[in-house]
């Protein structure tokens, strides 16, 4: 097991979410590199000085325009956002997210018996309507749910869209419109809930790059969405065994990291900068970004204090 020093570490995990040393993409052609480097993007609708979102791909992408973002969620499908936590994820995790889908179907959908009416009240008017945005139904029942009291209809579709049934297909302002999923995914995943499980293990360990087992784990809950910390352990073994992961001391304390990130360390130890980090314009010393407030960097808090 090697030993990494905490200034080395910190210069790993910045390039690796493409905050070090400064931009190396730009434009819409660059935006969906930057998501999947960055492997998720947490959304936040309360714009002061922007969306944190828009902030945090702002500082990786330069000429970086929201329009461009909902380009690609929206027409061009590379992206999807999804979750209670509300998060931007590259396309191809849609085989992970369906596990969580399902898992959100069985509690709010399935579980929810006195709901099903008003359920099926909502698919009949899809279908007859096309994509429909909660306020499009009107003279509806109030119940409990949001930040006070909602629709029943509205209530509805955010259960179906979490449980997998619908997908976002356009925005109002910040009003979702929805759509039934398979008129824009596929359901393709043929995975175990176990392989599930692992890869996303393995997700949480690509995006924070050098993480302890209580960091992977905690990582991993947003997806997995239950308490993994006991399995995360004999996994992340079996990706050191596998050859996809390496373990490393950083001041003493066990940290993993993805097989790939040995040579960017090398690199970095060698004072040389990794090809995939280099800048499409400038130099660190001519440009200064801020870090959003749910930048993956700092998304937990304990973490970043290090």
């Amino acid at each position: 097991m090697r030993n990494l020093d905490i200034f080395t570490a910190r210069k790993v995990v910045l390039g690796s979410q493409g905050l070090w040393p400064t931009r190396r993409y730009s434009g819409i052609s660059g935006l969906p590199h930057a998501i999947r480097e960055m492997r998720s993007v947490q959304v936040d609708p309360i714009n002061v000085i922007g969306r944190s979102h828009d902030l945090a791909l702002f500082a990786r992408v330069d000429n970086y325009c929201s329009s461009d973002l909902d380009q690609l969620l929206y027409t061009n499908r590379s992206l999807i956002e999804y979750g209670r936590i509300l998060m931007i994820y590259p396309a191809e995790t849609f085989p992970l997210l369906q596990m969580a889908m399902q898992r959100m179907h069985n509690i709010f959908v399935a579980g929810r018996p006195s709901r099903h009416e008003v359920a099926d009240h909502v698919r009949q008017t899809l279908k007859e309507r096309g994509p429909m945005a909660g306020r499009d139904f009107i003279d509806r029942e109030k119940i409990r749910g949001g930040y006070g009291h909602q629709k029943d209809t509205t209530n509805a579709l955010e259960c179906l869209w979490l449980g997998g049934e619908l997908v976002t297909h356009s925005k109002r302002g910040t009003d979702r419109v929805y759509n039934f999923l398979h008129h824009h995914f596929e359901l393709t995943s043929d995975m175990s809930v176990e392989e599930t499980e692992e890869e996303i293990i393995y997700n949480a360990l690509c995006d924070l790059v050098l993480g302890t087992v209580k960091e992977i784990a905690w990582r991993s809950r947003v997806l997995i969405y239950r308490t993994i910390l006991k399995e995360t352990p004999a996994i992340l073994e079996r990706f050191v065994h596998s050859g996809r992961a390496i373990k490393l001391q950083i001041e003493g304390t066990l940290y993993y990291a993805p097989a790939y990130a040995e040579h960017w360390i090398d690199q970095l130890k060698s004072n040389e900068l990794p090809e995939p980090w280099k800048p499409i314009k400038v130099t660190k010393a001519k440009e200064v970004r801020l870090i959003a407030p749910l930048d993956n960097v700092i998304w937990d808090r304990d973490r970043a204090s290090k």
